[in-house]
């Protein structure tokens, strides 16, 4: 597999994985339930000092994080108007060989296998993820699911 790309997200280290990132440096999705060192634990506690409203909530929980590198990759393509070939991440997708059309569709979230492709990827790191794309748009190839990148 090839090494991953490059990213500027100086929170982005190979000490820490997505999941981690996302429960102990951002914090459970409910602000009141999450560790008080976290980003969204810390913002819960002291909401009225930062000038914040309302206290957040599990809807409005001041910091958005996306769940794995496939929900990160849609979010940019579509806050920043990319397609998954302009982007760093889509760029590792396809070199591992992921298919363009299968990163395209999932990148919607469709059901895959009976479950949402963003829940079966959530928590998951860039790299082990990939590796779990790549195979999963083989089996369904070979027990003839409908292949994406057919022409």
């Amino acid at each position: 597999m090839p090494p991953p790309p490059r990213t500027l997200n100086a929170l982005a280290s190979p000490q820490v994985s997505w999941a981690q990132f996302s429960s102990e440096i951002i914090g459970a999705t409910d602000s009141a339930a999450a560790s008080a060192d976290s980003l969204r634990g810390t913002i819960h506690a002291r909401w009225r000092e930062l000038g914040i409203g309302a206290a957040p909530s599990a809807s409005d929980n001041a910091i958005h994080a996306s769940a794995s590198p496939l929900e990160a990759l849609a979010e940019r393509c579509i806050w920043l108007g990319r397609r998954p070939h302009q982007d760093g991440y889509g760029t590792y997708l396809l070199r591992c060989g992921l298919g363009y059309n299968t990163i395209v569709a999932w990148l919607k979230n469709p059901m895959v296998c009976g479950e949402p492709i963003f829940d079966q990827v959530k928590g998951m790191d860039a790299l082990p993820m990939a590796a779990a794309a790549v195979a999963l748009e083989a089996w369904e190839a070979a027990v003839g699911r409908h292949n994406l990148n057919s022409p």
